[in-house]
């Protein structure tokens, strides 16, 4: 099921009585929960029968309470658990309890990333309950989700602006939202974003992108490195898609290494790699900065800081700095 399915089926009346939306796009997590709130209670009514709860401030027991208490002046009450993956492990077991016969007359919403979605109570909103995944897009995705952003809201941009865009915002969608909004507000009753709109109002992130980023760890900047890392966490990047994106470039330098050795030319290792040929020559210079031992070792620090961002409860920013810093020094 996607956002449209989902529409679709609540304005069919087909109302679930739980709804569990996860995943690392945040702003898709939220736009599922708002659809089900908007079409599920009324502003009239919705003072009486509408509560929003967070998992590391819940007690579950009174949540399921009030989830089981009949609605006011209306057909049903609203509850929204945001952060689920921060509950207790009791209220997780009362939440799984729940799960085996919910309330017909309460639609239970609840939302949590990615991180820690396992276990008895979140195997069973993901098999009973209407469940989404949000997963954040690729960066093949991303321009045509730009494109498409844009034309629903009236307005046009070619594919190599939205490369642009992508390239200053990365692939965070709340970012990109952000971003578009900024620039239909700058466009002073245009209809279409030229590379002029973007570099106006994002353009001074341009040295804060994650190729920027690249460039940074192949040269072994560590300053750099850090600086750009914070800032891609500050702008809305996701740790888990730096590190998936970061796995794609040492990949590249890795196969540049293996090309190298057998004396392909620049247009062969760019065929080969699909790094446009202009590129092939910053990657060759970057790739002699590593062995494939430490690009070995690198492979285990992304994998190491991946699993630490899913299961650990040190700060993002603790752990991408941690990464960053072993990646250069190795």
């Amino acid at each position: 099921m996607d956002l449209g399915k989902l529409t679709s089926d609540i304005k069919k009346g087909a109302i679930a009585p739980v709804y569990f939306f996860y995943g690392d796009e945040k702003y898709l997590v939220d736009q599922a929960a708002k659809i089900v709130i908007d079409a599920t209670i009324s502003p009239e009514v919705k003072d009486f029968n509408f509560d929003v709860f967070y998992g590391n401030e819940t007690d579950m027991v009174r949540v399921i309470d009030i989830a089981r208490s009949f609605p006011m002046m209306a057909d049903r009450r609203v509850i929204v658990i945001k952060e689920a993956q921060k509950l207790a492990a009791k209220d997780l077991d009362v939440l799984a309890t729940y799960l085996s016969s919910p309330v017909n007359t309460t639609c239970l919403v609840v939302t949590a990333s990615t991180g820690q979605v396992r276990g008895k109570a979140f195997n069973a909103l993901k098999k009973d309950a209407v469940s989404i995944e949000f997963k954040q897009l690729y960066d093949n995705q991303v321009p045509a989700w730009i494109m498409d952003y844009v034309k629903q809201h009236g307005y046009m941009i070619g594919m190599e602006t939205a490369r642009k865009l992508h390239a200053y915002a990365g692939n965070s969608i709340l970012n990109l939202v952000n971003e578009l909004e900024k620039i239909f507000l700058n466009l002073e009753g245009r209809r279409e974003i030229s590379d002029n709109d973007i570099q106006m109002v994002v353009g001074f992130n341009r040295n804060f992108t994650i190729f920027n980023l690249y460039d940074a760890v192949g040269e072994k900047r560590l300053s750099e490195s850090l600086t750009i890392i914070d800032h891609l966490l500050e702008q809305g990047e996701y740790p888990t898609s730096i590190i998936i994106r970061l796995t794609g470039y040492f990949t590249t330098l890795l196969k540049v290494l293996f090309l190298e050795r057998e004396r392909m030319t620049d247009a062969d290792i760019g065929r080969v790699t699909g790094v446009h040929p202009f590129f092939v020559k910053n990657y060759k210079k970057q790739a002699a900065n590593y062995t494939t031992d430490q690009i070995e070792h690198v492979f285990s620090y992304l994998l190491e800081a991946d699993r630490n961002l899913k299961t650990s409860y040190q700060a993002p920013e603790i752990i991408m700095d941690l990464l960053t810093y072993n990646i250069v020094t190795n």
